[in-house]
């Protein structure tokens, strides 16, 4: 009988090998089309334009984020020697709209008596929905395929200047997406 109940639990165990389907479980980073760089001409062009510079002096590095997905520098130095960085994240991950809202509802979060950060602000009319981290000097937003994640470093700039950067450079990024909404799998 125990040899019996033995082979019985081994034929279920070995049975449901391989039955899970591989997209449940990947996490890997999805390729970017060969050739296809994140460092979008038109975004390097509205960095120029909007720091009043011509854009071939708005330098420009592809490289990974600390998320493991592609990312742009925008490196521009004004005429008074300040030094502004501009950074673009395309994470183009699973779930962006959720990951927008979790990282808006988590920045939001009060646990002392008094707040230590600002709060995220909304941010109207950019992608699916949008959002300002002031603490953080970064917009985020979504088209419900990709999330854009745009950081700005710009010393002694009014607040209201670097997050008009942040939208703008933004806006660069996001796609016209067919159904977008439905790619928010009901989130928003």
């Amino acid at each position: 009988m125990k040899s019996a109940c033995l082979a019985a639990a081994t034929a279920v165990a070995v049975s449901a090998c391989g039955q899970a389907s591989a997209d449940k479980h990947t996490t890997s980073t999805p390729a970017r089309p060969k050739g296809v760089s994140v460092c979008l001409p038109v975004a390097r062009d509205a960095v120029g334009h909007f720091l009043a510079l011509p854009s071939s002096s708005v330098a420009v590095r592809a490289s990974t984020g600390n998320n493991g997905y592609p990312q742009c520098t925008f490196d521009a130095h004004l005429a008074q020697g300040t030094h502004v960085q501009v950074v673009a994240n395309d994470d183009n991950g699973p779930q962006p709209y959720f990951v927008l809202e979790r990282t808006q509802i988590e920045e939001g979060q009060q646990f002392t008596a008094q707040r230590m950060i600002a709060v995220p602000q909304p941010v109207t009319g950019l992608g699916l929905d949008a959002y300002w981290f002031p603490a953080e000097k970064k917009v985020m937003t979504t088209d419900g395929v990709q999330l854009i994640a745009v950081t700005v470093s710009w010393p002694h700039s009014a607040e209201a200047r670097k997050r008009a950067l942040a939208e703008l450079l933004a806006r660069t990024y996001l796609k016209n997406v067919k159904g977008a909404q439905l790619l928010a799998k009901g989130y928003p």
